[in-house]
């Protein structure tokens, strides 16, 4: 189990990274802080492997850089307000897993998790590595692409009944998880496929922090 520590000074957002984290497998959110003194507190503590979260003017970098000079091995994966390309710049510069701009769609969170297990756990420190396996673990052309989600009958149907009993009323994965009785990002996965598959219209609300919020309703056939 890859440990993460969730570093967010809002904490609607810090929910939001501690639910993507705790919705993928291979992943265990152990602890959320809101600043470098709580970090630098629990981090001897917990010894992640990963650290999620804002690093705009939060120290965060810094810190960052100075664990690494004590040969502290820590991954760091941005979830931030900064669109300077100098503080992008320097992220990557320590090595960063990738980089969202808030605020984020979840399901690029969620593709960000799940190429980071997929890399962390693909590769053994005394492996000898093809071009061919590092495409692979990295989604790259000549690698194998993302593996298509289609869900379980049973849950599509939990979904449709859900759907059908709304009217034509829009509502969110969150209010769908809990009419339907799963959890919100399995809700949104099946409500991301439906749309897919164009039964479903996505809606997005704008807040003041983190990502839009997304309403879902039923897509209105067009009359011949």
């Amino acid at each position: 189990m890859i440990k993460v520590i969730i570093f967010e000074p809002d904490p609607m957002v810090s929910r939001i990274l501690t639910e993507a984290v705790q919705g993928r497998e291979g992943l265990e959110a152990t602890k959320t802080v809101r600043d470098i003194k709580q970090l630098s507190h629990v981090f001897e503590e917990v010894r992640p492997q990963l650290i999620l979260g804002e690093t705009g003017e939060t120290g965060l970098l810094e810190w960052i850089l100075e664990a690494r000079a004590k040969g502290c091995t820590i991954d760091l994966l941005p979830v931030t307000r900064e669109r300077d390309a100098a503080h992008y710049l320097k992220a990557f510069s320590l090595g960063v897993v990738d980089y969202l701009i808030k605020p984020f769609q979840m399901t690029r969170l969620q593709a960000a998790l799940e190429r980071y297990v997929r890399w962390k756990n693909g590769l053994l420190p005394d492996q000898r590595l093809t071009q061919r396996q590092l495409d692979r673990l990295l989604y790259l052309p000549g690698g194998d692409p993302e593996e298509p989600f289609y869900g379980n009958e049973s849950t599509k149907q939990k979904i449709s009944s859900y759907i059908a009993g709304r009217g034509g009323e829009s509502f969110t994965a969150a209010e769908a998880a809990r009419g339907v009785g799963i959890s919100q990002t399995t809700a949104r996965r099946y409500l991301e496929l439906l749309e897919k598959q164009g039964q479903l219209e996505v809606l997005q609300e704008y807040g003041h922090i983190g990502r839009p919020v997304h309403h879902y309703r039923t897509r209105e056939r067009e009359s011949i």
